[in-house]
């Protein structure tokens, strides 16, 4: 009896074994869809956020923010996202993607004046940018020059009152 119940066993190994091989190879055929199911869930954005936001975004009180916008799409390769402008035309609210973050903007008024800003942003080229900023119109606040840190960073001021301190990491 106890070499029956022995061999009963080693029966339900190769049993085992071979359904834990299956499991593998079905495990492999399904991989790729949850990795992709994975990437995706990590691609869609939280739900208190819109997809391709990032978490912080400048909101600029300009006064003109529609040459505000012309500016940034010359100059920085921005793409205007929004604009809804009230029945005068003043711009309530306009957003512009500038890389990967969003740019929110308004018009100035009553109760919200223009307020004069100062935004950081890394570009490819921080000479080309500073030279398209000036033909745009905007004033010299800095040429490029390269100081202590890692960067080599100007700066520009635009009619809406905003100062770009652009800059170009090179070592």
């Amino acid at each position: 009896m106890a070499k029956a119940r022995k061999v009963a066993k080693k029966r339900k190994a190769p049993a085992k074994k071979a359904a834990a091989t299956r499991n593998r190879r079905a495990s492999k055929k399904t991989a790729p869809k949850r990795t992709q199911r994975t990437a995706a869930r990590k691609r869609a954005a939280p739900s208190y956020k819109p997809a391709d936001y990032t978490t912080v975004s400048p909101y600029l009180i300009v006064a003109g923010a529609g040459a505000t916008i012309d500016f940034l799409t010359q100059v920085l390769g921005a793409k205007e996202l929004r604009r809804f402008p009230d029945p005068s035309g003043r711009i309530m609210h306009a957003e512009v993607r500038i890389g990967d973050t969003v740019v929110m903007l308004a018009d100035g008024g009553e109760g919200w004046p223009p307020v004069p800003s100062y935004v950081h942003v890394y570009v490819s080229d921080v000479d080309a940018t500073y030279k398209r900023a000036l033909a745009a119109g905007a004033t010299s606040v800095q040429e490029p020059v390269k100081k202590a840190d890692e960067d080599k960073r100007g700066g520009v001021k635009d009619a809406g009152g905003t100062t770009w301190w652009i800059a170009t990491k090179v070592n």
